[in-house]
């Protein structure tokens, strides 16, 4: 899944619990505090909307989220995405 910045890949887990990896690539946002801002912004974002997801409590995810873009976005916009 894609939405301008931010691609999600997923697969379901074994277990009954969801992981979560940010990812932001070091080619793409050259100075190690946007790239922790970002990972911030996109944690802050899957925290507050992780309910969306509806999974039943047996079923667990494996979520990566990939950073596509090489400009840093404001909060609601990575939230809205």
């Amino acid at each position: 899944m894609s939405a301008y910045p931010i691609r999600a890949v997923f697969m379901p887990s074994g277990t009954a619990d969801t992981r979560v990896l940010v990812s932001v690539p070091k080619r793409l946002l050259k100075h190690a505090v946007d790239r922790n801002r970002v990972k911030r912004q996109v944690r802050e974002a899957y925290r507050l909307h992780k309910d969306l997801l509806g999974l039943p409590p047996s079923m667990g995810l494996h979520i990566a989220f990939l950073w596509t873009s090489n400009e840093m976005f404001p909060t609601e916009a990575v939230t809205a995405k």
